[in-house]
């Protein structure tokens, strides 16, 4: 069995672009991605928040970026 990782990038205004290793969740039959208390705090996630997913392929990497909205 091959493990990917995946990365999530975040871009923030006022700081340079971070990028974190994060393992998936599994949960029955869906995966979930886990955003770190510290993360959340940083872009000001609420429990109401509302975040769009764009999901991009190269010949290199799948990147999932998500948007706060």
């Amino acid at each position: 069995m091959s493990h990917k990782r995946l990365f999530l990038r975040f871009a923030l205004v006022y700081t340079k672009d971070m990028t974190i290793e994060l393992k998936p969740t599994k949960i029955k039959q869906s995966f979930y991605l886990l955003i770190p208390k510290n993360i959340a705090n940083l872009i000001d996630i609420e429990d109401n928040s509302m975040l769009s997913l764009d999901l991009k392929n190269s010949d290199k990497v799948k990147i999932l970026e998500y948007r706060l909205k």
